[in-house]
């Protein structure tokens, strides 16, 4: 299984909120594109088989992706990740991919 750091460039933070609930921090990225290949990665590493030792059985983890931009999106830490959890919520109703946050989806 890969590591979620492995996934981001070395300039790049990630850290754990709490639970299964992570944050990536992704300074100068040029592009929305850019992080949809950084969260389409994240997916694909995360999401790949992997073999339960003490099952003898494969298993996978499903992952959800919320994403939010300064300052497009919010103007302070705590509102931009309100804003990511919000689209992370939109992602989870589709399952297994990444979701931009929109203000008007959300009545911001």
């Amino acid at each position: 299984m890969v590591a979620l750091q492995d996934c981001v460039r070395e300039s790049d933070t990630v850290a754990r909120l709490g639970g299964d609930e992570f944050v990536v921090i992704l300074p100068n990225i040029d592009s929305h594109d850019s992080v949809k290949a950084v969260a389409d990665k994240i997916i694909e590493s995360i999401s790949s088989k992997f073999m339960l030792m003490s099952k003898g059985c494969e298993a996978s983890i499903g992952v959800s992706i919320g994403i939010a931009t300064y300052p497009r999106d919010a103007e302070g830490s705590e509102e931009l990740i309100k804003a990511a959890d919000a689209a992370m919520y939109a992602a989870k109703q589709v399952g297994g991919c990444c979701h931009f946050y929109k203000v008007d989806a959300v009545g911001k």
